[in-house]
This record gives C-alpha cells, sequence and structure tokens, in this order.
C-alpha cells in the first residue's frame, strides 16, 4: 500500500508534467492561468460519495429531513404535479376565476412565482 507522501509526491509530478505540457501551447496568458486552473476547479465540482447506513452524515441527514436518504432513488418522473399557467383551472375554484383576470400579465406572472416557490414531496428531498 502507497504511503500518503508517495501519493502526494506521485501528484506533484502530475501536475509539474501537466504544467509543462501547457506551457508549451501557444495561448493567450489569461488562457493558460485557466486552463492551469482547471485540475483544481474539477476536484472542487467532484461529487462524494453518498453516505451509508450507520455513518454519522446518513443519520444526520435522516434527523434534519426526517426522510430516508434513499426515498426517492426509484422515482423516475414527480408523481405530483405542480399549479402552473396551463392548468391553473384544476386548482382554483371556477367561481373565483375570472376572465379579465386570467389573461393578464400579473396573474400569469403570479403563478409562476408560485410556481418556484410550492415544492413536491420529491423536490423537497
Amino acid at each position: 500500500m502507497n504511503s500518503f507522501e508517495h501519493l502526494v509526491q506521485e501528484l506533484q509530478v502530475a501536475l509539474h508534467d501537466y504544467r509543462e505540457k501547457v506551457e508549451k501551447l501557444s495561448m493567450n496568458p489569461s488562457d493558460r492561468k485557466k486552463v492551469l486552473a482547471l485540475p483544481f476547479y474539477l476536484s472542487k465540482r467532484s461529487q462524494q460519495p453518498e453516505p451509508r447506513s450507520g455513518q454519522a452524515e446518513y443519520n444526520l441527514f435522516n434527523n434534519l429531513t426526517g426522510t430516508n436518504w434513499y426515498a426517492d432513488s426509484r422515482t423516475i418522473t414527480d408523481p405530483e404535479n405542480k399549479l402552473t399557467e396551463f392548468d391553473y383551472e384544476n386548482y382554483i375554484d371556477p367561481l373565483l376565476l375570472n376572465k379579465n383576470i386570467n389573461d393578464s400579465g400579473e396573474f400569469k406572472r403570479l403563478l409562476r412565482v408560485l410556481n418556484v416557490f410550492t415544492k413536491t414531496e420529491h423536490e423537497k428531498l
């Protein structure tokens, strides 16, 4: 098994080789800096492994959300529908709907805002 120092040394050699190859390319200085920073940006964007049952992170998620980590693992499409400007008639009482108000831009904006701020059970997870 490799020691930590050996792994750090291998990483430093790989980064040094990467830098040499980038320096050989004819690029603008700003582009060269972006390309040299790319490995660091990519390492920040990597996804950590999902927690397993019995781990502190798994228990923390269950305690904070009150749901199981795998509760939505088999969900392909969200079975719950949300209020949209295309189907608001299904959710609002027809006696409250007024044709003049329904066609206004302000009403459609209100429906869009309600759509954004309301969450289905799947979206809450």
